[in-house]
């Protein structure tokens, strides 16, 4: 998966992971272009996803790491749908290693 993010993106170009792996960006060597490392249930107020969000759009980062692991365990949904919508919206997956779930912009949405 690191090698799946670093063979099709540049040196320091952002990457971000849902919902909480940042030592994934670090073996990568790929910055988070978000404030947030983790995105918990009930951690965020909807003001902290509008802001995530509006992040996700100045950065434009083209892979998304989803932790469907994580998601499932941490019970993200429906705690975190604003972010989660714009995803799966703004996203789609082109890889799946294990239960990580490689998601790459599209190019005609958001």
């Amino acid at each position: 998966m690191v090698e799946f993010v670093q063979a099709n993106t540049p040196l320091g170009a952002p990457l971000f992971v849902y919902p909480a792996a940042p030592l994934l960006n670090f073996l990568a060597e790929r910055p988070n272009p978000t404030r947030f490392e983790h995105f918990f249930p009930g951690t965020l107020s909807e003001s902290d996803f509008g802001l995530a969000i509006a992040e996700l759009e100045r950065a434009r980062p083209r892979y998304v790491i989803w932790d469907h692991r994580g998601v499932v365990v941490w019970a993200t949904d429906p705690a975190n749908r604003p972010l989660s919508d714009y995803l799966w919206t703004c996203y789609r997956q082109v890889a799946a290693f294990h239960l990580y779930l490689i998601l790459e912009r599209r190019p005609d949405s958001c």
